[in-house]
């Protein structure tokens, strides 16, 4: 050991990233864009919703719908996970995320064991793009953010 040689993450050095799990691989971190506004939902340069991606599809309203959106939000979470850097670690999300924990009461003892405490909110430019693209029929509400 080289007493002058600084430990990782000390003086500016930055720990390097864990291995990926076995049978996994690495993600590809995509770093954000520089002189390009913030979305102030997403927190993403430019928006993660801009351009709209390929995958995304679309389907007129149906009960089938429900599902799939879920997949779509999972694509959009992992999309945002891989940024560089992540919104997900952005302190005026994790604030946000933070308020709407205590908002809707999730913290109280009573309920805490049943969070699932990796679940993020979706911004609100992700939810509007994917559910006007996979709608549900008129006479079925949309169910909102759950904890559990």
């Amino acid at each position: 050991i080289d007493p002058d040689d600084p430990a990782p993450g000390a003086q500016g050095q930055e720990d390097p990233p864990p291995p990926p799990a076995p049978g996994f691989p690495a993600a590809v971190l995509v770093p954000q864009a520089e002189g390009v506004q913030e979305c102030p939902r997403c927190f993403c340069r430019p928006c993660v919703t801009t351009p709209e991606p390929l995958w995304l599809g679309e389907q007129e309203a149906c009960e089938a719908n429900a599902p799939i959106r879920k997949g779509k939000y999972r694509r959009f979470w992992a999309a945002m996970a891989n940024m560089n850097p992540s919104p997900w670690l952005d302190d005026r999300y994790l604030l946000k995320k933070q308020e709407r924990m205590e908002q809707d009461r999730v913290l109280d003892p009573p309920r805490r064991r049943h969070v699932i405490t990796a679940r993020e909110l979706m911004p609100s430019c992700v939810v509007k793009l994917v559910r006007r693209r996979w709608p549900n029929p008129r006479s079925k509400p949309y169910m909102g953010h759950k904890w559990w």
